[in-house]
């Protein structure tokens, strides 16, 4: 027997008068189970709605509309919105399946707020030992359906090999550490998305919230001279599509918005920060490297234009700057104090451009131009030497 809480929210009044909120459930026979409900404005987020007086029934319904289980949840906290609704485990031991379930709240000025969906009731599996264990699972053993678990600890299951689950596994347990793999982990071979994070919320936390996504690695490879490149995170994708599909792929893409009337403050969309103080032995610091590589000539015509690195600044108002605001494709800052006397110098430079050979043996490169200005008919442009830093 384990026990265990299912938090969720649930809007008072929804979008349409046709939308009815829906959530499916699976949790295991013969757990104590908690669904600890908080009532919102709508589901557009809003305040917490008191619930003082408030009656709720969860119900269990079993084909042919027998109600099979019904329960009527507590007001854990009235202004907060919070409704408990205590599942005990003698409810559920004997009727493992697949039923529908309602969870009908009823307020004192005659408002009634409905949810419904299925829930699934995952048989226990394993040879249990008693005491409450659910059991010790044997090597390999497949579990052909969904499995719910409340804390997977020692003291509640044990896995001594392999496990194969052929359906939904969910962890009810918000601890920061509620997974934990000590070896790696294989996503796919799948069509869809591989992984999925999303917040509890939609909204903006507090300061210090935690992050949606962290990784995190101390110490480096401790082998001098070790082949092949180390990384924290690495996207690799193999391209094999040769009929030229229009659009464009991207390995990776980040998006950061913000609608009409939000002013979320300064937001960097991505950033590169290498912090170090080696010496020169080190080589070189490079926060952000792009590289473009031709591996060889195509097989007919030209080959594909490169662009090692593109940046763009792009106005869809059509106004002028006036009004538009500032716009720039391209900043270089160097913030430094004291004379450049390296030697051999220069140590400090803004912009560097380098023409070198791709091969030793091979000619040298002709480049036509190292910096090109493409203007639109009509437009103009003009060199600028500024004293500010505004």
């Amino acid at each position: 027997m384990a026990g265990y809480t299912i938090p969720f929210a649930l809007p008072r009044q929804p979008r349409t008068p046709r939308y009815r909120p829906r959530r499916d459930f699976v949790v295991t026979a013969g757990d104590d189970v908690t669904l600890e409900l908080t009532i919102y404005q709508d589901d557009m987020g809003g305040g917490p709605v008191d619930v003082t007086g408030a009656e709720a029934t969860w119900t269990i319904w079993q084909e042919g509309s027998t109600a099979l289980v019904e329960v009527t949840g507590d007001i854990e906290d009235a202004p907060a919105g919070r409704i408990d609704v205590v599942i005990a485990a003698a409810a559920t031991t004997d009727i493992p399946g697949r039923y529908s379930h309602t969870l009908r709240i009823e307020f004192p000025n005659g408002m009634t707020t409905v949810v419904t969906g299925m829930i699934h009731i995952q048989p226990v599996y394993g040879t249990g030992t008693g005491g409450g264990d659910p059991g010790t699972m044997t090597p390999a053993e497949g579990i052909y359906g969904d499995v719910i678990i409340g804390e997977l600890t020692a003291a509640s299951a044990i896995i001594s090999g392999a496990l194969d689950v052929h359906g939904l596994v969910t962890l009810h347990n918000d601890a920061t550490n509620a997974l934990t793999v000590a070896g790696g982990a294989v996503f796919g071979p799948s069509d869809f998305r591989q992984v999925e994070i999303l917040p509890t919320t939609t909204g903006d936390g507090p300061a210090g919230m935690p992050q949606a996504f962290l990784v995190r690695r101390v110490g480096s490879d401790d082998t001098v001279g070790a082949a092949g490149n180390l990384w924290v995170s690495q996207s690799s994708w193999v391209l094999t599509d040769t009929s030229a599909p229009a659009g464009v792929r991207y390995n990776s893409l980040v998006s950061t918005a913000s609608g009409a009337g939000v002013d979320p403050g300064e937001v960097w969309g991505f950033t590169s920060i290498l912090s170090t103080q080696a010496s020169t032995d080190s080589l070189n610091a490079v926060p952000i490297y792009g590289q473009g590589v031709r591996r060889g000539l195509p097989s007919g015509g030209v080959g594909v234009p490169i662009l090692a690195g593109v940046l763009e600044a792009r106005s869809l108002t059509g106004a002028s700057s006036a009004t538009d605001g500032r716009l720039r494709s391209l900043e270089l800052d160097i913030f430094a104090n004291g004379a450049d006397d390296i030697t051999p110098g220069p140590g400090r430079e803004a912009l560097t451009i380098v023409l070198d050979k791709d091969d030793a043996g091979g000619a040298a490169p002709h480049v036509t131009s190292v910096s090109g200005v493409c203007t639109a008919a009509g437009a103009s442009c003009s060199w600028v030497l500024r004293p500010d830093l505004t």
